[in-house]
């Protein structure tokens, strides 16, 4: 009998081979299609990130002189440490 031969030892390992063979194409393909993804996601938040610091309110006003931080201008104390801001 050839036809259950050949069917059971020649097309059913072709068949195994193209499947594998299109599970690794898919494969590659979607991980290219992850990695441009992840690298425009990447692109977007360093635009979002850069732009946020840019246009940030800088706050003026009186300097700790322990801990450097930024005061409000009629603060008496460093609203970090509670040092004195008089001079």
């Amino acid at each position: 009998m050839p036809g259950i031969f050949s069917f059971m030892f020649v097309l059913v390992p072709l068949i195994a081979v193209g499947i594998i063979i299109f599970v690794i194409i898919t494969a590659i393909k979607t991980s290219v299609v992850h990695k441009d993804l992840t690298s425009e996601i990447a692109k977007k938040a360093k635009t979002i990130i850069e732009n946020a610091t840019t246009t940030a309110p800088h706050k003026n006003g009186k300097t700790c002189e322990y801990c450097n931080t930024i005061n409000d201008n009629d603060a008496k104390k460093c609203e970090n440490c509670g040092a004195s801001l008089n001079k």
